[in-house]
């Protein structure tokens, strides 16, 4: 169990909010629980689009979450939770086929608020091949895609 430095505990990934606000960045926001949190924003998932297909990049937590975990229950054990985290909400909470959808030209804004809401109850396609990377680095927990490389 991982904890927000707001003092919200977070058992397992399906805890996440997730919200899919930015669009032509191609990002997904990974939100705290709790709604009156100081920091909200915890780490995002990031995506390009190859023909009609979602290809996944990268996702990551920011420094202020990984930190705050590290000191609470230690660096190694931190990691490895975070990156189990990130890889649950990857392949198990996004709909990628949704994504696609709404990323298609003619789409609304309606269509995004709705993906988002249905984030936390949908089952989806897994994403292959995620590999994780060996080190903390800059005090952030990282995933790449199949390549290996960090794409920005």
């Amino acid at each position: 169990m991982v904890e927000c430095p707001c003092g919200t505990k977070i058992e397992n990934p399906s805890k996440y909010s997730l919200l899919f606000l930015k669009k032509e960045l191609f990002e997904i926001d990974i939100l705290c629980p709790n709604e009156t949190c100081y920091l909200r924003e915890l780490g995002y998932i990031r995506f390009h689009m190859s023909g009609e297909e979602a290809m996944f990049r990268e996702a990551s937590f920011y420094p202020p979450f990984v930190t705050w975990n590290a000191t609470q229950m230690g660096k190694d054990a931190a990691q490895r939770v975070l990156k189990e985290h990130l890889r649950d909400i990857v392949t198990k909470r996004i709909s990628w086929r949704e994504i696609v959808q709404t990323m298609k030209p003619g789409s609304s804004g309606a269509e995004v608020q709705e993906i988002s809401t249905r984030f936390a109850t949908t089952k989806v396609d897994a994403v292959g091949d995620l590999r994780s990377v060996g080190n903390l680095r800059s005090n952030t927990v990282l995933w790449y895609g199949v390549d290996g490389r960090r794409r920005h």
